[in-house]
């Protein structure tokens, strides 16, 4: 939608609805609130109203047509109800599913138009971020004599679901879909990266799409205001001894897509291995051979003994078409 983003973004701006911070889903907001005491930003005994805290975290705002102080439309997206919600945005689709190695098709899916619970970002986010971790693997990886893994990955997949929320286009129909198997974790959110993806690898440019979203998770101990979320989740799947994460934005279908792998490398790549992983992240449709030497600075001999290397390691897949035709796609 915004390749001119609004001055103000939306969800910075006051809600016309004129709700109350009584009128949000309560369960969310206490639940919020103890994980921002659990930070240590505030004491568990701190006095501060609800209303005083979201003040602090910039949920709540200064109406300028009238001058009153109240939540911004970002408040109600992350603790709102499903009315208030729909009434504000109501293109907001968050989907998540895994698929096990017996599933024929997804196993399990959780979304933000479920009716066991209200639609608001804080319910999908924690409901999404304890089933991605029911499946996701726990490796060991020690520092002195603690095994910090499991820790480890639950970083990893806090800080991704964290970046795609807070950069997602909140009004493309598409929204954010998530899906995990056993051997990985793919989020796909509409919108394309503000930060241009070389310096979103390098770290040091915060520019999220929905600034007030992402001071709550800010608030909550998730990310940090310096740009280096991204970095983070890569560095930390080195550490992990997995194979890198795959990141790429897609400008003509407006999304961002990262694929974070649970599998571990078997050695490590080369240069002229990454390049390749790197170019067919980027391709939705998948590269031949042909296409994959004419993209990179290696010539066809050399770019298919690389190919095949990489399908031995279980890098990449093919379309299982024998010549014409053959194209390969990351696994």
């Amino acid at each position: 939608m915004d390749d001119a983003l609004p001055e103000i973004r939306f969800d910075l701006q006051p809600n016309r609805l004129k709700a109350k911070v009584s009128e949000l889903d309560q369960d969310a907001l206490n639940h919020f609130i103890r994980l921002v005491q659990n930070t240590g930003k505030i004491p568990s005994s701190s006095s501060l109203s609800p209303e005083e805290l979201l003040q602090r975290v910039g949920g709540i705002v200064r109406d300028p047509k009238d001058g009153e102080y109240v939540l911004n439309n970002g408040a109600i997206l992350f603790f709102g109800k499903t009315p208030d919600i729909n009434s504000l945005c109501p293109n907001l689709w968050l989907d998540y599913t895994y698929t096990g190695e017996l599933d024929e098709k997804w196993g399990q899916r959780i979304t933000n138009k479920d009716l066991s619970c209200e639609s608001n970002i804080f319910q999908f986010y924690s409901r999404t971020l304890n089933e991605i971790l029911a499946h996701a693997p726990s490796p060991h990886l020690l520092h002195g004599v603690q095994d910090i893994g499991k820790r480890k990955v639950e970083e990893i997949v806090r800080e991704a679901l964290a970046s795609a929320i807070s950069n997602l286009d909140l009004w493309e129909p598409y929204g954010l879909k998530i899906a995990q198997t056993q051997k990985d974790i793919l989020f796909v959110n509409a919108g394309t990266m503000i930060v241009p993806l070389e310096n979103a690898l390098l770290g040091g440019a915060s520019k999220p799409r929905n600034p007030a979203l992402f001071s709550f998770f800010l608030a909550m101990g998730v990310s940090d205001h310096g740009g280096y979320g991204i970095p983070a989740i890569f560095d930390s799947c080195k550490e992990l001894g997995f194979i890198p994460p795959a990141l790429s934005d897609d400008k003509q279908e407006n999304q961002t897509r990262l694929r974070i792998n649970f599998r571990r490398k078997e050695r490590e790549l080369t240069k002229d291995e990454q390049s390749i992983l790197s170019l067919l992240a980027k391709a939705r449709d998948g590269l031949s051979v042909q296409e994959i030497a004419e993209r990179s600075s290696f010539g066809r001999d050399k770019t298919r003994k690389i190919v095949e290397g990489l399908h031995d390691l279980g890098l990449i897949k093919s379309n299982d078409k024998t010549t014409k035709g053959k194209k390969y796609f990351p696994a």
